[in-house]
This record gives C-alpha cells, sequence and structure tokens, in this order.
C-alpha cells in the first residue's frame, strides 16, 4: 500500500496493523533485515496479544497478529544475509520473545497502557488512543 501521508511509501499491512516505517520497507527492498528490525517488528505484532493475555489472562484474539509474523519471518529470504532460515521452531522462538518483550515494555509503561485500555473500551479513535498514550489530555 502506497500513503501520499507518509512520502508514498510502500507498507506492509496485517491485523489492522500499518507499517509506515522507512527503516523496515528499506531493508525489505535490499533483502537485508537485521535482527533489531525483526525484533521491533516481532514486539508491535505481538502486544496486542501480550495486552490480552495481562488483561484476561488468556489471549483468544490475535490469530491473525500471529499469521502476519509468521508470514512476514518465512519471507525472509536468509541466503542474500546469510541469516539461517525461519523454520517453524523458529518463528515460534521469535513470537515468544515478541510477546515476552511487549509485556516488559507494557509493564514499563502501565499508565499509558492502562489509559489506552480505557480509550479503547470507549471506543475512541485513532486520535484518541494517542492522546492517551501520550498523556496530554482525558477521554
Amino acid at each position: 500500500m502506497r500513503d501520499v501521508r507518509f512520502g508514498g511509501l510502500t507498507t506492509s499491512v496485517s491485523a489492522g496493523t500499518s507499517f509506515f516505517d522507512e527503516k523496515l520497507n528499506r531493508e525489505i527492498e535490499e533483502g537485508r533485515i537485521t535482527k533489531g528490525t525483526v525484533d521491533r517488528y516481532s514486539i508491535i505484532v505481538m502486544a496486542g496479544i501480550a495486552s490480552e493475555g495481562m488483561c484476561y489472562e488468556r489471549a483468544e484474539g490475535g490469530a491473525s497478529d500471529e499469521e502476519a509474523l509468521v508470514q512476514f519471518l518465512r519471507s525472509i529470504n536468509p541466503e542474500k544475509g546469510g541469516a539461517r532460515e525461519f523454520d517453524i521452531e523458529r518463528v515460534k522462538e521469535q513470537a515468544r520473545l515478541g510477546v515476552g518483550n511487549a509485556a516488559k515494555l507494557l509493564k514499563e509503561h502501565e499508565g499509558s497502557w492502562r489509559a489506552l485500555i480505557e480509550v479503547m473500551k470507549k471506543g475512541g479513535d485513532l486520535g484518541d488512543c494517542i492522546i492517551a498514550i501520550e498523556g496530554e489530555g482525558k477521554i
């Protein structure tokens, strides 16, 4: 998808999440995705699952998030960079790391996370969510 709001950059869209990340797009185009980028993407994609698990002690949703992560990891061509391929065990390991790191970040930023939960419960739009996270206003 191309979006003029973000300089016409192409982005991958999945699970209702759009990634307007110049670094990710550049690395994909160059065929050299770094471990840091993989880790960052994994945390972002798995954060909803982590949040749901922390709130309800189980995560019923998230199948599309898991599928987005699997597709992303399996699409990485290791031959260009000499890395190992993401087989199913490595995908599971990366997903666990993503969920664990997302949970850690949510706990570290619990105030923003709780504010976001409240806005989402009230059906807030994206702008409301951003304001809640940044702590610049009350809904």
